[in-house]
């Protein structure tokens, strides 16, 4: 179980056939609405759910979350790669800081391979809506934190003690946190170093945190 220094794209590239179980995880959303940030958001999506096909298993899970404005970009991005099947929604009570924009609703998608039915732990239905106090703030390192709270909850309702879940744009790395609190095994990396710095010390403020750069072809 590591949290890497390394691209996104290469760390999925790197994986083998059909050994991940789950990805958790929070595209980088910092290109902004502009046009051509947008053309290489939606290309990064892409990517991501074209190397899905490869590394899934059968019955695997793929939770993304992203901005309310990108529900529909993300599906439309997806659509040949892999099956939409629903949305969660968390609900943040005001006031929120996050960067430069301001956003009460978040939407969690969630994919699974083409043909495959829903995923549901233990037989219970899927909890869709999330409420969680506002965890950003002004001085914040990450632009756009995600609540470890909430992150703790989807991971625990899809995703079993044991599987491997991976987070190929991890930013201070909350997915890797919280698989590691429920007993999962997992890979997690990010681009940025001083976001991945700050992940670092994030985590070294609770545990002794392994630190890996070896599974990835960059760093």
């Amino acid at each position: 179980m590591a949290y890497n220094l390394c691209d996104g794209i290469e760390f999925l590239r790197s994986l083998p056939d059909q050994s991940v179980d789950g990805i958790f995880t929070d595209p980088p959303w910092g290109s902004g609405p502009n046009i051509k940030g947008q053309k290489i958001w939606k290309k990064l999506i892409r990517q991501m759910a074209g190397e899905c096909l490869r590394i899934l298993k059968p019955g695997a899970r793929v939770l993304i979350w992203v901005g309310s404005r990108m529900v529909g970009e993300t599906i439309w991005a997806c659509r040949k790669s892999l099956e939409y099947k629903t949305f969660l929604i968390c609900h943040y009570i005001p006031p929120r800081f996050i960067g430069c924009f301001y956003n009460d609703h978040d939407a969690i998608l969630y994919f699974s391979r083409q043909g495959e039915k829903m995923f549901f732990r233990k037989g219970k239905p899927i909890l869709q809506y999330y409420v969680n106090p506002s965890t950003g703030r002004p001085d914040t390192k990450h632009p756009c934190p995600r609540p470890i709270k909430v992150v703790r909850k989807l991971i625990n309702q899809f995703f079993e003690p044991g599987e491997y879940v991976i987070d190929p744009f991890a930013g201070s790395d909350t997915t890797g946190v919280a698989c590691r609190e429920l007993g999962l095994k997992y890979d997690t990396c990010e681009l940025d170093p001083e976001m991945y710095q700050s992940g670092i010390d994030r985590n070294r403020q609770s545990f002794l945190f392994e630190a890996s750069q070896q599974l990835c072809p960059q760093a």
